[in-house]
């Protein structure tokens, strides 16, 4: 029986709680494996594995190579042959199993480099290594200390680690990649083994290297050892072969597995005991169900018409099953599995039997549900019934339940007990279930999640959620091992809210090899069919239009029953599906018409009309499902539709007379319809209630699309008649029942597949039709209808046929049927006759519109719109597309309303939710943003740039547009962070290369540096600091562009007269205006500019503020780096021919070379600056405008001790200068000024200058020294 208590994750700490107290060989290996083995993992030692106490000492460590090489050995001894009957045993010593194989692997690796008897470690085949006695007893020691310990993080982050079984999802190189990593953690822990021991202290670096490249070689080794062990257990260990997704086993997948047979006779070993009770009665009772409905017909045969079928042998379902290819992802947060980009990175994978078994079986996969994803007619649901009949119900117990019956409000254990009760009224429950102790878990397969929400018409999103809640309830509180499958149409899953690490299988289309195999079983059944009827096999042109219909099984199935009538298809090989489905549905109404005598004597055209007629009430039974958004119609609520859209009285009469129901005479015969009745007690009578439903979905699509392009013709033509008697005004909407039940209950957007077919219907519908005349009849009902839409007039024509006493169809508000009527008005206008359309309505009357919508639907119903449909404003037209828009609808709320916003062309309020996230499209953003005159262009532009940073489609030249953008935007509309945030964001790009600056760029990186000075009243509130830092940023921005003498002088006098006099000396950028004053001082042939400084006083006064900062700061930092500048900028000046302010000059330099308090603060006087202070010196005696005697005093205190070496190495030309300045006498004679030079002219001599050796020679002779002057002559010969 199954224990309430089974492994949880496949971890080292989870197999320790299953085989603790446990007595037996598996729990005895266990211990066996790891007590000597984790001895050699210090850090893995706490009493959380108590168990290897008794093994911590000496003798142990030094004889366990061959009881670790022995336990490895013995664990396929252990496991060979073993077989359990109970699926929790299974379980669990599976995952025991690879626990003991994956830690196993790396024991085995690394026993080679541990110590022998002797005490000896081999390091390779020619050396080893000895441990002393010492070391050992130290080690063991540690150990047993350790025992007293909790587990640390890392510790307890290895006993957790999950070592699930491979993954089937993922790919074996991933799965062993990420064992690598676990292995590589291992070794980790394995190294401190030998740094316990000292084993490096004593080892020379070249050996030790060795060694410790041979250990991390160790994770590749085991890696490789493990695939071994696991291969060897699975032969072996039965349970542990079905738990494995082994390559091997592959001969499976080679040969296309028809019903599943190779995988029914490999699972045949799986069973259960035999347990009496209700519970397992009905279990019972459903393994034949399903083994049952497999083994019918493909085609209930039972429910049709023999004539209608002549004498086409239909194949039994197991038969002509071709298991489908298929893709598999692992569900990650924020996937998008609509988008066929994101299938498209996933290998095509065979053999999806196995692999559904391995999903659920896995200790990680399966604790999610699978989710199974197909287009219409991919043949989910037969494969779930092949599923639970071939293969799964040999580890399973399974229970399909069929969601389009279920009411989604009730709980998921309420919904199993109801398709009980539908499938066997026995009255067992699932609580007998849970309670009878069974052998092997439950499978429960919750078939279409899609037509769950067709049928309820409502999201549901937390569906999913819900099932995998019970799933984990059911094992959690009840002990009961549950397993989920969930299938539904890919078309509708984003609006399910799915479970992060949720298995996701996406059948594939039927390939070349899997349609010739169908054709095969299909032709080998009707070969006396086709000898009789004179036609031949059934086959599908690889190359022809229907080659795509026939990638889907079921419109392969409907394909061969079209081309059953005399090779139909090979007449008509360029069908598309929506006429696929007409020929078939008129075929058979046909066929079934031609067993009336009166029918046959009819015209050919009489006929057709009679068909047609058909076809009209067979779609108005589908348009009663898909107003009443269910997948099924009752007799009587037919009975009373047509009644009502046809106005046919008659039908009334029947009922009365008791004679055969008109629908019943429609449907009953209709061989895509499945009949079903049941009884229930109507004034103490049994009433018999019989309901119809299509046996797929696709055929009341199909019938719904049709009956709408039906009435759109019959409306236009109605139109066409009164514009063309001038009688327009006497169109009135409540004479139009058809058209107003088919446009005004249900929206089309919630139904994509219904629009799909409108929009393919109507091109064949109307193909022998004046296109032009149609186009001009549809532009005045739409004229005509949405003006009295949106004023109002509309409710009065809706009310009138709404609140008829016989209208069988429920409303509600009134204005959610306009609401209805206008968008899909909308929806018709753009997706006949072409896939956009532009609607030339004012702005003030579709945003009347867009609040009636948005009134009326909730955001789910409009984010459906939004898959489909976009809407754009062009020129004085709203441009509405069928384009279905890319995009993940449950990653935030902003996004969900963005898409809304933009789909019902909301561009005001596009715009602001576009501008939170940076999301939408650029240039619609930007146009929404601009005609409602929104100040948030700058905003939706940051965060747009920050979304496409790293995408190599736009690359960082478009960040740079971007950033001109932002700083454009953002001044225009006053949004101040935005512009300084556009100044980080253009450095960055700049300072790092990563874009190319032509001649466009470069000025608009300028105008960006004018918009910022030019700007300075409007930033001043964000305070000093920010400015400041801004205008350093801008700093750095100059030097990576060209600046011609025209710019630097319109930047210069911006400048002066914008910045200058509107801010005071604590907001001075110094860094800014210095780069600024050094580029025009340096800029080269540019007389006008240098002119222009030379006769300003803004250099003066450029100066007076630096000088100002270094008297008045407190700040040493501060102090030191102004000073830089102060020097940088003046020497700089002096360069300047013909310079006015040269005794200005001086005075400052003087001034700040006089100040006593900069001499007390010598930590501000960097070596930099002593050297700045020597050439600047020596250009002022250059230009004879500095005496010397002004400096004596100062440069014996400013340059005292100064590093003369240190000079000479770092710059020549200065040492040079400095020279000439201590022959000018500046600096005092001092010996430590002899010493440096005799030095450099001993030791680098031949490296000075012929000027700096004039120099010298002068200064030795002025004092006359003998070593300097022996050492220059010695130099010279």
């Amino acid at each position: 029986m199954m224990e309430k208590q089974m492994i949880n994750k496949t971890s080292f700490s989870e197999v320790c709680k299953i085989l603790k107290n446990k007595k037996d060989d598996i729990s005895e290996c266990f211990n066996n494996m790891f007590e000597i083995s984790l001895l050699f993992f210090p850090g893995m030692i706490s009493k959380d594995v108590s168990f290897i106490a008794n093994a911590v000492n000496g003798a142990t460590l030094l004889g366990a190579k061959p009881i670790i090489q022995n336990a490895v050995k013995n664990i396929i001894n252990v496991f060979t042959d073993k077989n359990y009957t109970d699926f929790s045993t299974k379980y669990d010593h599976s995952q025991i199993a690879q626990v003991l194989i994956v830690f196993a692997a790396y024991f085995d690796t690394m026993r080679l480099y541990l110590p022998d008897e002797e005490r000896k470690i081999q390091i390779t085949s020619a050396e080893k290594v000895m441990l002393t006695n010492d070391s050992i007893v130290e080690y063991v020691s540690s150990l047993k200390e350790q025992l007293e310990k909790s587990p640390e993080k890392t510790t307890k982050d290895i006993y957790e680690y999950d070592l699930a079984i491979p993954n089937p999802i993922e790919s074996r190189k991933g799965y062993l990649k990420n064992l690598e990593k676990f292995y590589q953690i291992l070794n980790k822990e394995f190294l401190k083994f030998y740094e316990k021991l000292a084993f490096f202290d004593e080892m020379k670096e070249g050996k030790r290297e060795i060694f410790l490249a041979i250990i991390r070689e160790l994770p590749f080794k085991a890696v490789k050892n493990y695939e071994k062990q696991y291969y060897q257990l699975a032969v072996n260990f039965n349970d542990f072969f079905i738990w494995t997704n082994i390559e091997e086993h592959k001969s499976i997948q080679k040969n296309l597995d028809i019903g599943f047979a190779e995988m029914t006779r490999l699972m045949s070993d799986y069973f259960e005991n035999s347990i009496d009770s209700k519970a397992k009665n009905t279990l019972e009772k459903y393994t034949k169900k399903y083994n049952s409905y497999v083994q019918t017909a493909v085609v209930d045969v039972a429910e049709m018409n023999i004539y209608s079928i002549d004498e086409v042998t239909f194949p039994d379902k197991s038969e002509i099953f071709v298991p489908q290819g298929f893709k598999a992802l692992t569900y990650k947060r924020n996937m998008h599995l609509e988008d066929r980009v994101l299938w498209n990175s996933c290998e095509n994978r065979e053999d999806i039997g196995r692999f559904v078994g391995d999903v659920l079986r896995h200790s990680v996969t399966g604790s999610n549900p699978l989710l199974i994803l197909g287009h219409p007619g991919a043949g989910k649901s037969l494969l779930c019934n092949m599923l639970a009949a071939r293969i799964l119900y040999h580890e399973y117990h399974v229970i399909i339940v069929k969601l389009r019956d279920t009411d989604a409000n009730q709980s998921v254990v309420k919904q199993i007990n109801e398709q009980i009760e539908r499938d066997f009224a026995n009255g067992c429950l699932w609580s007998d279930i849970a309670d009878s102790k069974l052998d092997k878990p439950i499978l429960i397969i919750f078939d279409g999640y899609d037509e769950l929400l067709q049928a309820s018409g409502r999201t549901y999103s937390d569906y999913l959620q819900r099932i995998a809640e019970f799933q984990k309830e059911q094992r959690d509180y009840y002990g009961i091992f549950v397993k989920c499958i969930v299938t539904s149409r890919i078309t509708l899953i984003d609006k399910a809210i799915i479970s992060n690490d949720s298995p996701v299988i996406m059948l594939s289309d039927f390939d070349e090899k899997r349609i010739e195999q169908w054709c095969r079983i299909w032709n080998e059944k009707n070969k006396d069919y086709f000898v009789s009827s004179g036609i031949n096999e059934f086959e599908i042109d690889s190359l022809s239009k229907v080659s795509e219909l026939a990638k889907q099984p079921l419109l392969l199935l409907m394909l061969a029953l079209y081309d059953s009538n005399g090779n139909a298809l090979k007449r008509n090989e360029d069908l598309n599906c929506t006429q696929l489905y007409n020929s078939l549905i008129r075929e058979f109404i046909l066929r079934e018409k031609m067993k009336d005598d009166n029918f046959r004597r009819r015209e050919l055209e009489g006929q057709n009309d009679l068909v047609d007629e058909e076809i009209i009430k067979i779609s108005i039974a589908a348009l009663g499902m898909y107003n009443r958004k269910i997948l099924y119609i009752r007799s009587d609520e037919l009975e009373k539709d047509l009644q009502f859209i046809l106005q046919e009285r008659d039908i009334c009469n029947n009922l009365k007379n008791n004679e055969l129901s008109l629908s019943d005479k429609l449907l009953g015969s209709f061989f895509f319809i499945h009949k079903s009745n049941s009884t229930s007690i109507v004034n103490k009578e049994k009433v018999l209630n019989v309901a119809y439903e299509f046996l797929h979905n696709t055929f009341g699509e199909f019938l719904t699309a049709n009956y709408i392009v039906g009435e759109l013709k019959n409306v236009l033509s109605w139109m066409h008649t009164l514009v063309k008697t001038n009688r327009k005004n006497q169109w009135k909407l409540s004479g139009q029942r058809g058209w107003l039940v088919c446009m005004a209950y249900a929206p089309l957007f919630s139904r994509p597949v219904v629009v799909d077919m409108i929009h393919e219907w109507a091109e064949g519908y109307f193909i022998n039709e004046n296109i032009a005349e149609f186009n001009k009849d549809l532009d005045d009902l739409f004229d005509i209808e949405i003006n009295n839409a949106i004023n109002g007039n509309i409710i009065f024509d809706l009310k009138e046929i709404m609140d008829e006493k016989n209208n069988p169809f429920f409303h509600e508000d009134l204005l959610k049927h306009l609401a209805i009527y206008s968008l899909n008005l909308i929806i018709i206008r753009t997706i006949v006759f072409n896939d956009k359309y532009k609607f030339k309505i004012e702005d003030e009357r579709w945003n009347r519109l867009i609040h009636i919508w948005k009134w009326a639907f909730s955001d789910d119903e409009l984010l459906n719109f939004a898959n489909q449909f976009v809407t754009d404003k062009v020129g004085e037209f709203y441009q509405v597309s069928f384009n279905k828009e890319e995009g993940n609808i449950f990653l935030n709320l902003i996004i969900k309303r963005m898409r809304i916003n933009s789909a019902v062309g909301d561009s005001a309020s596009y715009g602001i939710a576009c501008a939170l996230t940076g999301e939408g499209n650029y240039y619609k953003v930007s146009h929404g943003i601009s005609i409602n005159e929104l100040k948030i262009q700058a905003r939706y532009l940051w965060n747009y740039c920050l979304n496409i940073w790293s995408d190599t489609i736009y690359g960082q030249d478009r960040v740079l547009d971007i950033a001109f953008e932002i700083n454009e935007a953002s001044w225009h509309e006053g949004d101040i962070q935005y512009a300084l945030c556009s100044y980080i964001l253009i450095d960055e790009l700049l300072k790092n290369r990563q874009t190319k600056i032509d001649k466009d760029s470069n000025q608009k990186v300028i105008t960006t540096i004018y918009n910022l000075i030019t700007n300075i009243r409007k930033i001043r509130t964000v305070g000093e600091k920010m400015i400041l830092f801004t205008f350093d940023v801008a700093s750095d921005i100059l030097d990576y562009i060209c600046l011609t003498d025209i710019t630097l002088y319109k930047l210069l006098d911006c400048f002066e007269n914008e910045y200058l006099g509107a801010c005071s000396m604590e907001m001075y950028p110094l860094k800014f205006t210095n780069n600024i004053l050094k580029k025009a001082i340096t800029y080269p042939r540019s007389y006008t500019l240098k002119e222009t400084l030379c006769q300003g006083r803004f250099i003066e006064e450029h100066l007076e503020r630096m000088l100002s900062i270094i008297q008045n700061t407190n700040s040493k930092t501060e102090q030191a780096v102004t000073m830089t500048y102060f020097f940088e900028i003046l020497s700089k000046c002096l360069q300047l021919c013909n310079y006015e302010g040269n005794n200005r000059l001086v005075q400052y330099y003087l001034q700040l070379l006089d100040n006593w308090g900069f001499y007390n603060a010598g930590s501000s006087l960097l070596y930099e600056h002593k050297i700045s202070i020597i050439h600047i010196t020596y250009i002022m005696f250059s230009k004879n405008i500095l005496k010397k005697t002004i400096l004596y005093t100062n440069w014996n205190k400013i340059l005292y001790k100064i590093n003369i070496k240190k000079i000479f190495s770092g710059n020549p030309p200065i040492f040079y200068e400095l020279l000439v300045l201590i022959n000018e006498k500046i600096i005092t004679n001092e010996d430590y000024i002899t010493q440096y030079i005799i030095q450099i002219v001993s030791n680098k001599g031949k490296e000075l200058s012929v000027s700096s050796l004039e120099q010298i020679r002068f200064y030795a002779e002025s004092i006359g020294n003998y070593t300097l002057t022996s050492n220059l002559n010695f130099l010279k010969k």
